[in-house]
Parts: C-alpha cells; sequence; structure tokens
C-alpha cells in the first residue's frame, strides 16, 4: 500500500511539474502591458511579441503630458519552468547585449504576471525593485494597429 502512495505522489507532483514546463509554449503571441513609469513620470504601454521560433520583439511607448517617445528592443526570449529570460540584441537600431530574467507568477490564455528577479538593483537602470508586470494577451487577429504589425515583423 505504501508504495502505491510514493507512485501516486510521483506521478502527481510529476504531471504537475511537466504542465509547469508546458505553459512556456503559451507565451508565444503579443501581449500589452500599461504602467506608470515613475523614474520618467510618463505612461508606459508595452506591447511584446514571443514567437514560437525564440525572437522576441517589444515596442515601448511613453508619454509624458504633451511629449510622446517610442522605443524598439527586438532579440530573442528563453522559458524554463517558471524563468522568462528576454535577451536584447538591439534598441531601435542600435546593437545590444542586455538580459532581463523574469519568474513567471502566473500564465493563462489570457493574462501574463511576472515579476522581476534582480538581486543588487544597484548597476540596473530600468526594470528592478521586485517589480510585477501584469500583460493581456492581443489578439492574433488584431492586425490594424501599424504598432502591432512592426512589432511582429521588425524591420532590419
Amino acid at each position: 500500500m505504501r508504495a502505491s502512495w510514493a507512485w501516486l505522489a510521483i506521478l502527481i507532483c510529476g504531471s504537475a511539474h511537466a504542465e509547469r514546463l508546458a505553459q512556456c509554449d503559451d507565451l508565444v503571441g503579443t501581449w500589452v502591458n500599461q504602467r506608470f513609469e515613475y523614474s520618467l513620470g510618463a505612461h508606459r504601454t508595452a506591447i511584446s511579441h514571443y514567437a514560437k521560433d525564440g525572437s522576441h520583439s517589444a515596442r515601448f511607448t511613453y508619454e509624458k503630458q504633451a511629449s510622446h517617445f517610442d522605443q524598439l528592443e527586438t532579440g530573442r526570449w528563453r522559458c524554463a519552468g517558471d524563468q522568462l529570460t528576454i535577451f536584447v540584441d538591439f534598441i531601435d537600431d542600435a546593437p545590444v547585449s542586455i538580459s532581463h530574467t523574469y519568474r513567471i507568477e502566473q500564465l493563462s490564455a489570457d493574462s501574463l504576471i511576472i515579476s522581476t528577479s534582480v538581486e543588487d538593483c544597484s548597476s540596473i537602470n530600468g526594470d528592478c525593485d521586485n517589480l510585477v508586470f501584469q500583460a493581456f494577451r492581443v489578439p492574433d487577429q488584431v492586425t490594424d494597429d501599424p504598432q502591432v504589425v512592426d512589432i511582429r515583423q521588425p524591420a532590419r
């Protein structure tokens, strides 16, 4: 009887772990996040696209009173378990080498919650200090918005 309980526990834990790893595929698609960027005193909208081939692009729009600023980041993404890492290769057309690692707190068909996982913020300019981001999926059929089209197929 003891052996059957042990196998049942292994089966349950193993299937829960496999389900969590399988969630990485659920990131594929386009997501939108909005928040206030206190360091800049501006509202920020981020439209991110995670492609099945591992490529990633994100368009950030900052609005502060009458001013408006856009930034396009392109690169790659990797997901393993509850860790999402984004490797930024270009900001606009300038080559860079930046990576951000996040913990996936929640992932469903239409909502993504991630948190930063940086231990030392002293050398970080941007996402740090245990920030939590919530993004919502943009349906693939929404292609009339030129920002979404740019995100999905960045020009190079």
